[in-house]
Formats: C-alpha cells, sequence, structure tokens
C-alpha cells in the first residue's frame, strides 16, 4: 500500500479475491461536543495518500481465515486509516457489524449465498 495507489484500484485487488465484499476506507468526523462521531468515505478515484494523509508503505498481508475485524484493525494500527468491509446482499452492500468476527471467506461465502437467492 502506498500514498499513490488510487483507492479503486486497492478496492479492486480485493474484490479479486472477494467478490462478494466491498472494502470501503473513511475518515472520522466529529460533530462537536457530545454530539456523534460520522464517516465520510473517500472517493474511490481519489489517491489513498491524499484521501487520508497516509504518508508512508507498506503492506498488510490478507488471509482468507483473518476476520474482518482483524483486517480493519490491521488497517489501522499499521496505516492509521480507517477501513470498513461490506458484503453482498442480492443487488445491495450492506455494512459488516454484527459478523465482524467471521472470516473474509465465511463473509464472501455468505454474500455469495444470499445474493443467489
Amino acid at each position: 500500500m502506498t500514498p499513490d495507489i488510487i483507492i479503486k484500484d486497492l478496492q479492486k485487488k480485493f474484490q479479486q479475491e472477494y467478490p462478494h465484499l466491498d472494502l470501503k476506507f473513511f475518515q472520522t468526523l466529529s460533530r462537536g461536543k457530545n454530539m456523534s462521531t460520522i464517516k465520510k468515505f473517500c472517493d474511490p478515484l481519489h489517491l489513498l495518500g491524499d484521501a487520508l494523509n497516509l504518508t508512508h508503505t507498506g503492506s498488510i498481508e490478507i488471509r482468507d481465515d483473518m476476520t474482518v475485524n482483524e483486517l480493519v484493525l490491521q488497517f489501522y494500527e499499521q496505516f492509521g486509516v480507517h477501513a470498513q468491509v461490506f458484503r453482498q446482499s442480492a443487488n445491495l452492500w450492506m455494512e459488516i457489524t454484527l459478523t465482524n468476527n467471521w472470516t473474509l471467506v465465511q463473509q464472501n461465502n455468505h454474500g455469495r449465498e444470499i445474493s443467489i437467492q
């Protein structure tokens, strides 16, 4: 991962391995004191470095047995960027929250199963 990679290219690589999952990056924005934090998803056509102030290069080993939670945590710990994984459900993309302890393969398989029906 480098600051000069286009977000869409990184997403495409992820979807080649997990076609029923989608990886998105976001910034957190605070609405002020005692108010909730909101997510502002990055434009996939922007450079990762510009969108998220990424300044260094590195890599993350994404494994089939890695949970969604582990992947998201690794992006944050290694690069300080916020990531979110979505799963396909028919023709919708649902944010993974309740099953974020499932592996990427389990998530992808589930997305395939519920999209076929």
